[in-house]
Formats: C-alpha cells, structure tokens, sequence
C-alpha cells in the first residue's frame, strides 16, 4: 500500500509541484518532521486495516486507509504543525476502530421478500432509463467528448438539472449507485453483454456533464463482481496495486514521450493529491482563526465545503473532503459523533444481512459506500447516490440464501 503512494509521491515531486505551481502545490521538505508523519500514519492504519475481507465494513478500513489516511500523511502540508497532523489521524482513525467493533453486533434482522431479483435489477434499471433519457434530452451546449470542456458541461449541467429536484436525485443515483450496481452484478453474474450496455451509463455521463468518476466505478465494480463470483475477495487490493502500477507505468511511458502525463494529472492528483491537500485545509481551517466552533462547527450559509473552497481557493470553490473530517468541520463534535454512529449502524445491518444471507450485493454496498464517503458527506451518499435506496431495494428482495459461500481467506 505504501508503494502506491510513493508511486503518487515521485509524480508529485517531477510534475504536479510544476503544473499545479498557481494553486500552491510546492516541493516536500523530506525532513524529520515528514518521516515522522509518514512514522505516525503507517502505527495508525496498521490499527485500522483488516486482515482479511470477509463481511462488507472490512472494505470500510482498507479504502479509508488507502485513499483517506495515507494521502493526509503523505501530502498534507507539513508545515501546519505536528499537533494539527496528529489530531487529523486521530479524527478520522480512531472511528474506524468503533465502526469495526460494532460490526461485531449481531442483530436478528430478516428480509421483506416482496419481489425478486429481476425484478428489482428491472425497477433500478428504470431509473437509469429515466436519467439518462432526461439528461440526453436536456443536454448542455457545451455536450461532447473534449476533456478540455468537461468542467464547462459540469457548471452548465448545474444550471439545467437543478440540485434537490427529483431528475437530479436519479441522475446522481445512477452515477453513483445504481450504474456500478448494475456493473457489479454483470461481472458477478458474469454477463459480458449486460456489462456492454452498463458502459453505456458513464459514457452519457461524461457526454452530457463532463462526469469522468463514473467511468472508474463501473470498470472497478465490474472487476469487484468477478472477484467475488470467484470467491477471491482478498485479491481486491491487489489488483487495486496492479492498476495504480499500470497507471505509473503509463505516466513514465507519457513523460518520456511528451515531456507530461495526463495520467499524473487526471489519476494520481485527482485521487491522491487533491484528497490529501483539502483535508490539511479543513485542518488548517479547523484549528486557524476562521470562526469554527467545537460545538456547532462552520455558521456558513452555503455549508463547510464552500466555506473552505472561499477561505484557501476561490469565492466559488467547492472543496470536498471524507465525511468524518467533513462532520466535524460542518457540526463540530455533535455531527462528528453522529456520523460516526450513523455510519457504524449501516455497516452493522449490511453486515448481518450479508451473515445471515450471503447474498453478495451487499459487499458491493460495502466497497461502494466506503469509496463515495471519502469524497461526500456520509447523508449525501446514502440519500443522493442511492445507498439508501440500494440497501432498501435488497432488504426487499428475495430473502434465499445464496447456496455459493462468498468468503474469501486468502
């Protein structure tokens, strides 16, 4: 796992520190006070990643580790302070050590049964319909395929399909949740055909609202559901490596023949970089003299993300962050906390029901929300990306237990 993020750390220090010079990404001291950062966050996710994947909130600790803790240690200014570093491990650590013991609760939960499989992949299959078509229809001027314009059709699309109105909720879902569901269940079910017509889901995304995320979830979920139709679940960080290694390759290839890598700008600062500035902003904001409250968190009327995005970038940045960083910077510790529980009591169902049934969907729902809250409040996931939906759509599914043991100990 570390390799990974030294990987992202030699494209960081040969690129990134000179492309990105206008928003202040500068070179790494390498001093003593960053090996004993990089000291502290290998002690720290040594307490928090699993032996093993066997029920879905194990998923939870390996994707905080990999693209939450490790890009804080590694690409966090190291400036800030070791007081503020070290608070920042423990805000968002300590909870994945609660989350992994209440995955420990077990509790007598039963499914509804009011439809079947087909069913259920024919209703969600009906809101990517719905989506797509609607999108489709009201595309943006600026619709196409130029990378170039990809941020243009995004602010455009926010303008057309209007945040908190019904064909908004559904194109978010379908982005999010419901396209890489389908993925999932075409790898698992091992329907190449099925998966062709899924590819069309990111691509009408990225058409229409320049949306590039979209098209890694359902590759990714897509590999997922192989694996466990194959029973294979600990191979996941493996072939995690195994694409980040390619991907390196691709930017030394890409350097070497055009002097810059789209690689390095569209994959590893996109996902490592940028991840591990905005927390150390959220820190910097948090424990600076920006009018943050332990106990409420940020008064700002458009909310902590925007509030952070005015104080460090522009007037109108939007800066995400992981949910529990995000909690506390927005609520302060009442929010934090309960998140924490929030997001303690969705595992733990998805857990048991996953126990009780083995039914593999809900290993998806694991993987899949653990890597949309290292971006989104832990609320947006499952109400806008239709987590909850999906979690509703399976508690009422079927209740068979699936006769194949999906366990994986490597």
């Amino acid at each position: 796992m570390t390799l990974i993020h030294v990987m992202a750390l030699i494209i960081y220090e040969t690129q990134l520190v000179v492309t990105n010079a206008y928003v202040g990404f500068l070179p790494h001291q390498f001093g003593l006070l960053y090996l004993l950062r990089i000291l502290v966050g290998i002690v720290a996710i040594s307490f928090v990643i699993p032996e093993d994947y066997v029920i879905p909130s194990d998923y939870l600790s390996f994707i905080y580790s990999v693209f939450v803790l490790a890009p804080f240690v590694f690409f966090g200014d190291e400036n800030e302070g070791f007081v503020v570093f070290l608070s920042g491990v423990l805000l968002m650590s300590v909870p994945l050590v609660f989350i992994r013991k209440m995955a420990d609760i077990r509790i007598d939960i039963v499914k509804i049964g009011l439809y079947s499989e087909r069913w259920m992949i024919m209703i969600l299959g009906f809101i990517v319909v719905l989506s797509l078509a609607s999108m489709y229809v009201n595309a943006p001027i600026a619709s196409g395929f130029s990378l170039n314009d990809s941020y243009t059709r995004r602010m455009e699309g926010r303008d057309i399909f209007l945040a908190r109105s019904p064909i908004a909720y559904a194109i978010s879902a379908t982005a999010n949740g419901i396209g890489p569901f389908m993925a999932f269940v075409a790898g698992y079910k091992r329907r190449r055909l099925m998966f062709l017509v899924v590819l069309m889901i990111p691509f009408v995304l990225y058409y229409v609202l320049g949306l590039k995320a979209p098209v890694a979830y359902v590759f990714l979920s897509f590999i997922y559901g192989i694996l466990v139709f194959r029973r294979e679940l600990g191979k996941l960080p493996m072939y995690i490596f195994l694409i980040i290694l390619f991907m390196f390759a691709v930017f030394i290839f890409e350097e070497l023949l055009f002097g810059y890598s789209m690689s390095g700008e569209y994959v590893f600062r996109r996902f490592f970089v940028v991840n591990g500035r905005n927390m150390e902003k959220y820190m910097e904001m948090i424990f600076g003299n920006y009018g943050w409250s332990v106990l409420h968190g940020v008064r700002f009327e458009k909310g902590a993300a925007f509030y952070v995005g005015k104080l460090f970038y522009t007037e109108d940045s939007n800066v995400n962050t992981n949910a529990l960083l995000f909690s506390f910077a927005s609520g302060g510790v009442v929010l934090y906390a309960f998140i924490v529980f929030l997001v303690g009591i969705y595992y733990a169902l998805i857990d048991c029901y996953y126990r009780k049934y083995k039914d593999p969907f809900f290993l998806f729902l694991g993987l899949f929300y653990a890597l949309l809250i290292t971006e989104q409040a832990a609320t947006t996931a499952l109400a806008t990306s239709g987590y909850a939906l999906l979690f509703l759509a399976l508690v009422m599914k079927s209740g068979k237990k699936t006769s194949r043991t999906i366990v994986s100990l490597n």
